[in-house]
């Protein structure tokens, strides 16, 4: 049987999570990012979710009241991981960098990235480059 919260959230197209629910689904994304877990290519909502701990529902609300759909919040993670990683490892190719980021190629990452950025990945390493 559904518990009761949940079965409102099913109902709902997208619910409003109380403060105590944002803060537990928070605690939750927290964790999960810690681990890493938005760099799995293929990662479709629902097994974001699972992953997490969490329904979908909680996580769709959780977004929506972030202001953030769930294709736009996996962008920006895996962005700002691989800011991460250029900034880190300036050696490694943007082939490496995607798959370790979990895109599907270079071509989407770098995409994303000027979509995201406004720069290339080159272009933010290059300006990395001159910072130092």
């Amino acid at each position: 049987m559904i518990p009761s919260s949940q079965r409102a959230e099913e109902d709902n197209s997208v619910a409003v999570l109380s403060p105590e629910v944002m803060n537990e689904v928070e605690q939750a994304v927290e964790a999960w990012k810690a681990r890493g877990g938005y760099c799995q290519t293929g990662l479709l909502q629902p097994l974001a979710a699972q992953d997490i701990g969490i329904t979908r529902y909680r996580l769709t609300a959780w977004l929506h009241q972030r202001g953030l759909k769930y294709t736009e919040w996996i962008a920006l993670l895996r962005i700002e991981e691989a800011k991460r990683i250029i900034a880190a490892h300036p050696d490694w190719s943007n082939d490496a960098v995607a798959q370790h980021c979990g895109f599907t190629d270079r071509t989407v990452m770098q995409r994303t990235f000027k979509k995201i950025e406004g720069i290339t990945p080159q272009k933010y390493l290059e300006n990395l480059s001159k910072v130092e």
